[in-house]
């Protein structure tokens, strides 16, 4: 199954560079595992629409996001919550008819 959506900014994250992270025009982070290739986890970024730049940082689990908003995002884990698939499959939905 392929979706499509418009990247606006890529990078590594995890000790192993096990995850890619990504933003998008439609607002969302996305942390995706490499070898399942699965959305492990997505977040909405930017009120505004774009998440342009992902930085993690070097030696912990934070990761900083800006987009069209004024401010920078801080990311970090606080608890282990499941992905919300059906609301992903929405977000992916909307994110097809943006580009098409």
């Amino acid at each position: 199954m392929i979706f499509f959506y418009l990247v606006k900014g890529v990078n590594f994250y995890g000790r192993n560079s096990e995850y890619i992270i990504s933003g998008s025009d439609c607002g969302h982070v996305f942390i995706w595992d490499k070898n399942s290739e699965q959305c492990i986890w997505y977040a909405k970024g930017d009120d505004d629409g774009t998440v342009n730049v992902l930085e993690p940082h070097p030696h912990f689990p934070i990761i900083a996001t800006s987009g069209l908003e004024h401010d920078v995002k801080i990311w970090a884990p606080l608890s282990q919550e499941s992905v919300d698939f059906k609301r992903l499959k929405a977000v992916r939905k909307k994110i097809f008819k943006m580009t098409f």
